[in-house]
């Protein structure tokens, strides 16, 4: 699990700052939208490297059925299946590049769905800090 190591926070504090003029403190909780973004980051390449590696397993396992046929056939026959091999790499390569280009689409709309979280979430606090400060300037 990913957490925010002082470096960071100060780093995103200063960003923030830089981009829209409002000051976090190192425990303001927008923090943890940050922190949970890096989580799902995480996850999804957990899945994608788990999605590539199931790929990469098919097609080994399909090159070694296309071997061990290639060596029963004649040599004409051999430079056939190798071109089998050959346009069946390009296919489970094509499904892989798929799958990735979904996940990745799928891993951006997730980010940008916790990113219009987080700017509401900015906008209530900041909404909530200016009624705090108008209660207590008529108080």
């Amino acid at each position: 699990m990913t957490h925010l190591d002082s470096e960071s926070k100060r780093r995103i504090i200063e960003c923030v700052a830089a981009r829209h003029g409002v000051s976090l403190s190192h425990d303001d909780p927008i923090l943890m939208v940050h922190t949970l973004n890096e989580i799902l980051l995480e996850e999804n390449a957990q899945a994608h490297r788990q999605l590539l590696n199931d790929f990469r397993s098919l097609l080994e396992q399909n090159a070694s059925r296309f071997e061990s046929r290639n060596s029963v056939l004649s040599y004409s026959s051999r430079q056939h299946t190798q071109s089998d091999i050959r346009l069946l790499a390009e296919t489970i390569m094509q499904q892989i590049d798929a799958r990735l280009n979904e996940k990745l689409t799928d891993t951006a709309a997730i980010v940008n769905k916790a990113k219009s979280a987080s700017i509401i979430y900015l906008a209530s606090t900041t909404i909530l800090i200016i009624t705090i400060i108008i209660v207590l300037l008529i108080l």
